[in-house]
């Protein structure tokens, strides 16, 4: 059995936590674009964290319940009701045969994920489900959702599972201070110039609609190189910010190319990614410059994702 998709959304497609290792060969990761909330929706419902799940941008999808189900909601607020009754992100509800999800309208963020207890069932390519979009592959056929897909399901719930309360629920797992972005300096951090320098330790930079899956461009004061260099191309990863030629910045995010020919100026630390893809358009950030050993500390939320999963699993067992 599965969901129906009655009416398909702007880009709804399947993730996992990514195709990696392969960027030898010129295949990119994809995978989330917010990756803790795609940890936190199967946490809450005790399934493994690089278990599939849906990403949903809005206008979202119409889906329909085929059969029973337990689900989360993360991320974005789009206003989800299930049968005309409203939900609310980061708790698991219990779904009946013939339930219809909707979304209504778009309250803050950019991309919601939909996870279903023991996750989405598709075929794995190269040890991922994750959609590929630019190749074709991975996901469910390789593409973004279409009206009439019928994505599967597993069927099996614990035994009166669908009978109990569901009673957790988190708060947003986010940095208090989210105008700030926490970075570390690039590789070719040496080549800007010192005014440049002092304007990305010191201006805020304002996110542009040019967003997208690949990338994140930024609208700033121009920065400029001491002088004019070649670089060979050379690998990149999510959240590796470029100088353009423009003089303008570039956050490549989850599916960035394997290797980019631009000045690598910046690298967002993974704390940082979840809100920079839940930003809107004309939403500005500064960045806050770190160590190495400060970012490592900063990864102490997914403890936090980790003690969620068990919970739920010790109570649905």
């Amino acid at each position: 059995m599965s969901i129906v998709i009655e009416k398909a959304g702007l880009l709804d497609t399947v993730q996992d936590a990514g195709r990696h290792g392969w960027g030898h060969l010129g295949i990119n990761c994809n995978g989330p674009m917010d990756p803790q909330s795609f940890a936190l929706a199967n946490a809450l419902l005790g399934n493994e964290l690089n278990t599939p799940v849906l990403e949903m941008h809005f206008p979202a999808p119409i889906i329909r319940f085929q059969q029973p189900a337990l689900i989360a909601l993360t991320g974005a607020n789009f206003s989800a009701m299930l049968d005309g009754e409203p939900m609310l992100n980061n708790r698991a509800y219990q779904v009946a045969a013939g339930s219809v999800l909707r979304f209504g309208h778009k309250k803050q963020g950019e991309r919601c994920y939909l996870a279903v207890r023991h996750g989405w069932q598709v075929p794995q390519l190269m040890g991922s489900a994750a959609t590929n979009l630019k190749s074709g592959f991975g996901g469910w056929q390789g593409r973004a959702l279409q009206t009439g897909d019928c994505l599967p399901f597993i069927t099996h719930l614990p035994e009166g599972s669908l009978n109990k309360k569901m009673p957790w629920f988190v708060t947003d797992l986010l940095p208090a201070n989210t105008t700030q972005l926490p970075v570390l300096k690039g590789p070719e951090w040496e080549w800007l110039q010192e005014d440049a320098r002092y304007q990305l330790q010191r201006s805020r930079f304002e996110v542009s609609r040019k967003a997208d899956r690949m990338g994140i461009h930024w609208l700033g004061n121009d920065l400029q190189l001491k002088e004019k260099h070649s670089l060979l191309s050379s690998p990149v990863a999510i959240g590796t910010t470029q100088l353009l030629p423009s003089g303008q910045l570039l956050t490549l995010m989850a599916d960035h190319q394997t290797v980019g020919g631009y000045p690598r100026v910046l690298q967002l630390c993974k704390v940082a990614l979840p809100i920079l893809a839940q930003s809107s358009a004309d939403m500005s950030f500064g960045f806050q410059f770190i160590t190495h050993a400060e970012a490592m500390g900063l990864y102490e939320q997914q403890k936090h994702i980790r003690q969620i999963q068990l919970m739920v699993r010790s109570f649905l067992t």
